[in-house]
């Protein structure tokens, strides 16, 4: 709840309490989830970004996104 940003990554976000992190975050800070088969919709979301990459793909294109902040 007092992060700033939140990037989840390694996780399908089927299994509990990791599917659970989302909820815990502000819902005005930025939210990046990486996977490749992403089971997240960003409709129920606000500010999230969903990469349908592995991590080894998705990271840096993140890493470009807040450069470019």
């Amino acid at each position: 709840s007092q992060a700033d940003i939140l990037f989840i990554i390694g996780t399908s976000m089927q299994v509990y309490p990791a599917a659970n992190l989302i909820n815990f975050a502000n819902r005005n800070i930025p939210k990046f989830f990486i996977d490749p088969k992403p089971a997240i919709n960003h409709k129920y979301y606000e500010n999230l970004t969903v990469i349908a990459e592995k991590a080894t793909v998705g990271v840096p294109k993140i890493v470009s996104q807040l450069i470019d902040l």
